[in-house]
């Protein structure tokens, strides 16, 4: 419930943005120069590849219980 409600809030701040906004740019501790744009896909697919991350973790384990 707590993901959903912060990804909700999200979203409301990311719609709030203004367009001419999103080019902007800023330096990212560990991927250098990013503008709003690059976060906000990054902020989008990232939890995409921990779900795809954790599902192979979960086949694996299962496996590894198999007779």
């Amino acid at each position: 419930k707590q993901f959903k409600t912060e990804r909700s809030e999200t979203v409301e701040l990311v719609k709030s943005v203004a367009e001419d906004k999103w080019a902007l740019q800023g330096r990212h501790e560990k991927r250098g120069p990013m503008s709003f744009a690059d976060v906000v896909q990054h902020d989008t697919s990232h939890p995409r590849r921990h779900v795809e991350q954790i599902k192979r973790t979960l086949a694996a384990y299962a496996a590894s219980l198999a007779p």
